[in-house]
Formats: C-alpha cells, structure tokens, sequence
C-alpha cells in the first residue's frame, strides 16, 4: 500500500512517464506492479487520448434531397459525386422541404396543382423511405433550436393560423395556439427561431411583425421597424438582428434599423442563408419567373454580417452556360465549406464557399423538372 494518495491535482502535474514509474516503483509484488502499469497506462490514454485519436464526425449529412415544384418528384442526390441515386414520389407539386435536425426526417408541404391535388404536409423517413400524410390543409414546417418541428396550418375560414408542434416519432400534432399569421403560400422563410429564447418571428396578416413566445404563448413585441411585404427574413446567430431579403437589418432589442441588405433588382426577393459560424450571408436572385424584365443575374450576393456590407458575390453564369441565370433555393452544410443553390429550373449548383467558386452542376436534362427546395439529410 502507498503511504500517500495522490490527488488529481498531483497527478495533472506529473508527465504520463512519471506516473507510470510512480507507481510500478511503490508496489513489492510483481502483480500489483502489473495490475497498476495496466491501469496507469488506462487513466494515462483517457487523459491524453484526444491527442493520439482524431475525432470523429458523425455530423456529416450524406444526401441532398431537391424538390420537383411542377411534380411529385424529391430527388435524392448522393454528396460523394453530386448524382442523383433516387427519387421519392407521391407529393404532387413540392412547394417546400424542411428536414429534422438529424437529417433523419423530412417534412414536404406541397402546393394546390389540379383535381383531387390540394396542400398537404407528409412526412418521409429517410431510413426507410415511408411516407406519411400528417395534414390535409396548407401548412408550412419549421424547425425550432431545440429540432421540434413547428407546424403553421390554415383554419377553415382562412383568416387565421393554427401554431402545433408535430412528435417526430407519431407524426401526431398538438396545437397549441391561434395566431394572425400572414397566408403560408408567399414563401419558405416566413418565421424565425430565436436561437436563445422560446420565441420566434412572424408577420400578421395586417402584414405586422411580432414576436411571439411559444412557451407562454403569448405575443410578446410588435415591431415598426420591419418593412411590410417583406417575407424572406433569418436570424442572426445570437438572436440580436433580423436579415430581410431586399430590405433591412433589425436590431430586434432595440427596434431599430441598423443596416440594408439590398437585392441585385427592385422587388426582388431571394433567400437567404447563413454561414455556420454567423459570419457571412448569402442572398440567392431568382429575378421574377416568367418576367423577361426583372432576370435572375446569376449571382449570389456575400454579406459580411459583423458590418453589414457587401464583401463579394459569387456568380454561376459561366457554369450554367447563360447570361442571366436563376438562384433560389440555397442550403450549406454544417463545416461551412459547401453550398447548394437550385436555379435554371433544372440545375443544382454545387459551391465551394472557401473560393466563393462553382464546383460541379447537377443537370437533371429532362423537360418537366422545376428545382426549388433543397434539404441536407441522411
């Protein structure tokens, strides 16, 4: 027996190689010394393990999931070589593709494309491919901080919006309040989580934005500052600002307009997306479809967010082959190194935001194909 213990702080002195021979050195039989080499040797590994074992990452989603808006098609594109691998049908017409915080789920809202095809939302599980139709209304699906899936459903006259929370196991929907929310149809980012607080952002149908805390379930501020028709909006990465495409940044403590993020054409309203670190947004042009006076310009805009100025933009003329090319739908992946941007109605272009450069195009090549919603996901 050793006459002294060591403590922790002892030990966070001493070298591994001390401490092996500390203790191989202060036993008399040969199977205590075994016994405490092995074992030293153990706390000695788990200690400094991280510097002999690289990490690692589990983060990483495989698949790019892309939305056929004109039909029922999501492709599923495998990342390794940006091919299409397989398609899930039955939607008719995507509208839009919001995928858990795994990447194990997917949540597809489609749009109104004939007899017998109305709004609905279904649910897709990517380990088996089953889908499911959870809602027979028009609805969108956000994901929270937290990865609950926030559904925004219409009522039967229309005028208000039911706010419910979807179980990701059930797919069951508890809602949880009724709100004044301007109609789901104008677009994909027409709420925002605060990272930090059990809160996020909407418009009214007044076309009023406020917050509203889904905890207490009350509505907690109403804002002036926020320009009205503006319906593409992020947040930043600390809850502080809100990013409106083609209209301002809003310091949402202070109610107060700090910046501008301006659009390549009047009325134009791209998506927006933010880097992971916070640092850098993006802005997509789609230009106005089916208006020959208002083009897509083929560029990206970068915006550096700690002040708020345009730092470079990142054009996909050259590979869609064009002079005016679409940009929508844009999504990066969790390391910040890529980017994936649906445009040209059939083309997907692959980015590499460390040189702000087209890196390879997915082409679909078939009539009928309508690319608008991208998920990341398993």
């Amino acid at each position: 027996m050793c006459e002294d213990l060591l403590t922790y702080e002892d030990i966070s002195f001493m070298s591994k190689w001390d401490f092996v021979c500390f203790i191989s050195t202060n036993e008399t039989t040969d199977m205590r010394k075994k016994y405490l080499l092995i074992l030293s040797l153990f706390i000695a590994l788990m200690i400094y393990g991280c510097c002999f074992f690289p990490e690692i990452n589990y983060s990483t989603y495989k698949h790019l999931y892309a939305g056929n808006v004109v039909s029922d098609e999501i492709y599923i594109i495998d990342l390794k070589n940006n091919t299409i691998v397989d398609t899930l049908t039955g939607f008719r017409n995507v509208n839009s593709i919001t995928a858990t915080k795994s990447g194990e789920k997917l949540y597809v809202s489609t749009i109104y494309g004939g007899i017998n095809r109305t709004h609905a939302i279904y649910s897709v599980d990517l380990h088996t491919k089953n889908t499911n139709k959870i809602i027979d209304k028009e609805s969108d699906v956000f994901i929270s901080p937290s990865g609950l899936p926030f559904i925004i459903a219409s009522t039967p006259h229309d005028s208000i919006r039911a706010v419910g929370i979807i179980d990701t196991i059930t797919d069951e929907i508890t809602f949880i309040d009724s709100l004044d929310i301007w109609s789901t149809r104008l677009g994909p980012q027409t709420l925002a989580f605060d990272p930090n607080e059990k809160v996020f952002y909407t418009w009214s149908n007044d076309l009023q934005f406020f917050s509203y805390n889904y905890e207490e379930k009350r509505i907690v501020k109403k804002y002036t500052s926020a320009y009205p028709y503006l319906i593409n909006f992020i947040i930043s990465k600390d809850g502080r600002y809100l990013y409106f495409s083609n209209g301002p940044v809003v310091d949402v403590l202070c109610d107060s307009i700090v910046g501008y993020i301006p659009a390549n054409s009047p009325n134009n309203i791209g998506r927006l997306a933010l880097s992971p670190d916070g640092e850098y947004l993006y802005l997509t042009d789609p230009g106005i479809p089916l208006n020959p006076e208002i083009l897509g310009s083929g560029e990206i805009k970068i915006f550096e967010t700690n002040t708020i100025t345009n730092v470079g933009s990142i054009n996909v003329n050259d590979a869609s082959g064009k002079i005016y090319t679409m940009t929508e739908g844009i999504v990066i992946n969790k390391t910040g190194s890529k980017a994936y941007v649906s445009g040209n109605y059939h083309d997907i272009y692959v980015i590499d935001l460390r040189s702000n450069k087209v890196k390879d195009v997915i082409d679909f090549e078939e009539f009928g194909v309508y690319v608008k919603s991208l998920a990341l996901g398993i």
